[in-house]
């Protein structure tokens, strides 16, 4: 079955993954101990949510981190799935925004870092610094993420190209 119907597909014999390959079987438990590992992180986050330390570790970005770790881990079986419209908008969208949540989120921090730094050299700081709350920082994180969810899941199947640029017949 192919995921977008495409015409290439009908003409092409589509060759799909066994669930017992070595290969797979690895990248599954690879995949399984990362999300258990990242469950695991998430728990003692959730327990600890009130101290200290994890107060200062900026709550809100380092579960968004682990949720693009558990995305990016969860993946992992999408792309190994056989093909429906499902796995294949799984597999395509997964991934990308699995590490612009990672991505974004650990630039979203070390900016947030380098502008209070920046703002502690001054000797006198006239204004408040803007978008430091962690509600502004999340809501700048996640706007782009949906747009680019949305452009790829958009209708229509994607262009197929056989070489430079020239359709496939």
């Amino acid at each position: 079955m192919c995921c977008c119907g495409c015409p290439a597909c009908a003409v092409n014999e589509i060759k799909t993954l066994s669930w017992t390959d070595g290969f797979v079987v690895v990248s599954m438990a690879v995949a399984s101990l990362g999300l258990a590992a990242t469950s695991v992180v998430t728990a003692v986050f959730w327990k600890h949510n009130n101290t200290p330390v994890v107060k200062a570790s900026t709550r809100e970005l380092s579960y968004l981190i682990l949720v693009g770790l558990a995305l990016a881990y969860a993946a992992t079986f999408a792309l190994i799935a056989k093909p429906t419209p499902t796995a294949c908008a799984a597999a395509g969208i997964m991934p990308g925004v699995a590490f612009a949540f990672v991505y974004g989120a650990l630039v979203t921090k070390t900016n947030r870092i380098a502008r209070i730094l920046a703002g502690s050299k001054k000797k006198i700081i006239t204004r408040k610094l803007r978008f430091m709350s962690a509600t502004a920082q999340v809501a700048s994180l996640s706007s782009p993420s949906q747009t680019l969810v949305f452009r790829r899941l958009r209708p229509g199947a994607p262009e197929t190209t056989k070489g430079r640029g020239q359709p496939r017949a």
